[in-house]
């Protein structure tokens, strides 16, 4: 009767089978060294980004970069503003950052009457500023009132919003009216004419609105304040900052500003810790060519924030690196005894073998076959267990950034 002749492989599975208590203990052992050894890296990946997350988070608004123009009182200077400031955002950075809102923004205005009833002097009303987000309503839920497309403003009245914050400090319902005193023109005073007239800006509340996150990037890290318009009565307001002088009239004007600007945020999706250099070297240039060649204001703490994390972080390696070391030691040992012990248990088998005339090359090959076959099913599931109990831990200990 002819009968098969077995591989070298063949055999060595069915050694496998036929010693699988042996082969089970050399399966989990060499699993849990796996598993140690590639926690490591993992652990300490997932905790370089977790202090990434709070170094950013710790300096609050000063996480996000605020670039901002003064002097933009046209709409066309805002939109050129606007869209070349984004063009070089993202060319620099990619996806690193995230846009958030565009706004335009005017100095606080003193506070004349609310609903007809002064609000003026001391115990009064704060300034407010005037200022327009660029779309404001997909961010936010509405409180009370409604926009004012549907509400409507009396004539004369310019329509406007305001956050839940804003209308408890001050006081403010929907359908309230609100006039902010637009700044003024001085003569010198050995003209002894009247005192310019005082005119009004004055504003029907439609809306109260909170937004929908804090967090949202959309804010820049800043709660949302002054009275918020749309684009047309922005624009509107802007071009009555500016006082008329009637002619031949010495006279100084009273300063105000408007402004444009735009919020970046970090995006800790793609932003990784093996990235701050490149990022903190590219917002240094970013950063000058703002601030030296458009004289645009370029507001941000990440700079420190970044230095200081790779500070900690170059303190961490040298002590994670003796950690590492040590726990590899410990897993090659491991490894080590458990082949030590798959051996001595094949040392019957092996006698038997070289008695019926096996080569020791023969038999080293086919002990190695069974060592390989039991390393090749430990490597994958050493490696998945030790990116799932990493994952579980850093979710659990390190946070919501602390990414594998």
């Amino acid at each position: 009767m002819w009968v098969p002749s077995l591989t070298l492989a063949g055999l060595a599975v069915r050694r496998l089978a036929h010693q699988w208590p042996l082969a089970l203990a050399q399966l989990l052992g060499i699993t849990a060294a796996v598993t140690l050894a590639a926690s490591i890296p993992l652990m300490q990946s997932a905790a370089a980004e977790a202090g990434l997350g709070q170094a950013l988070s710790a300096i609050g608004a000063g996480g996000s970069i605020e670039i901002q123009q003064a002097e933009s009182r046209s709409p066309a200077t805002y939109d050129d503003f606007q869209a070349s400031s984004a063009k070089v955002m993202t060319a620099e950075f990619g996806g690193d950052f995230v846009p958030g809102a565009r706004y335009g923004l005017t100095s606080p205005l003193n506070a004349l009457t609310h609903n007809g009833k002064d609000v003026t002097g001391e115990g009064g009303d704060p300034k407010e500023p005037v200022r327009y987000y660029e779309s404001v309503q997909s961010r936010v839920q509405l409180v009370a009132g409604a926009w004012a497309a549907a509400a409507g403003a009396p004539p004369g009245y310019n329509p406007m919003s305001v956050s839940q914050a804003l209308a408890e400090r001050i006081s403010l319902k929907p359908g309230d009216t609100y006039c902010l005193r637009l700044p003024t023109y001085f003569r010198p005073r050995f003209f002894h004419q009247p005192p310019p007239p005082l005119f009004p800006a004055c504003f029907f509340l439609s809306a109260i609105w909170t937004p929908i996150s804090a967090n949202d990037p959309y804010w820049g890290g800043e709660p949302p304040t002054g009275f918020v318009l749309d684009r047309e009565t922005y624009f509107r307001v802007l071009a009555s900052l500016i006082p008329v002088v009637p002619p031949d009239v010495p006279a100084s004007i009273e300063p105000s500003g408007a402004y444009a600007g735009q919020y970046w945020a970090p995006d800790l999706a793609h932003l990784h810790a093996p990235d701050a250099p490149k990022v903190l070297s590219t917002l240094t240039k970013v950063q000058g060519e703002f601030t030296v060649g458009r004289e645009v204001s370029f507001i941000t703490g990440l700079p420190a924030a970044l230095r200081n994390f790779e500070a900690r972080l170059d303190n961490a390696r040298l002590a994670g690196l003796l950690v590492q070391v040590s726990l590899l030691a410990i897993a090659f040992y491991a490894v080590g005894l458990m082949g030590g012990l798959f051996l001595d248990g094949q040392l019957a088998a092996v006698a038997l073998w070289r008695a019926r005339g096996w080569s020791r090359r023969r038999l080293w090959w086919l002990l190695m076959l069974q060592f390989a076959i039991i390393s090749l099913l430990a490597a994958p599931l050493g490696l998945a267990l030790a990116y799932k109990t990493v994952q579980l831990l850093a979710a659990g200990v390190l946070g919501p950034t602390a990414q594998v």
